[in-house]
């Protein structure tokens, strides 16, 4: 198993509380086959029986995307491959169609509510 240290957890631009898309697992990503601590858990969209396992670094890299032909946000098409490949989404009570303005993405930083 890669050893991963809280310090090196990725960031992601287009998402402020990415954090809480993730859980820890000791389960291997189905884009880089390895066990890196951390698997996601949020909305992914494509034509799958069951949803990939994909850990934060793949989709930090946009690999998980790329390789396994998932989407992990709702968007315009035009946005940036960043945003669009790159970015955990969000879970929310009446889905979570995400924010733009002028061309880019707006960056998601919780529910309003104080929690994420």
């Amino acid at each position: 198993m890669s050893q991963t240290t809280e310090d090196q957890f990725p960031t992601f631009p287009y998402n402020a509380v990415a954090r809480h898309s993730f859980e820890k697992s000791e389960e291997t990503c189905e884009s880089c086959n390895q066990k890196r601590g951390y698997i996601y858990n949020g909305p992914m969209y494509g034509s799958f029986e069951d949803d990939p396992i994909i850990c934060p670094w793949c989709i930090k890299d946009g690999s998980a995307c790329e390789k396994l032909d998932v989407e992990l946000v709702e968007c315009d098409e035009e946005l940036s491959k960043e945003f669009n490949m790159c970015t955990p989404g969000f879970t929310s009570w009446q889905g979570g169609a995400w924010w733009d303005h002028c061309g880019d993405a707006a960056e998601y930083h919780g529910m309003g509510d104080g929690g994420a």
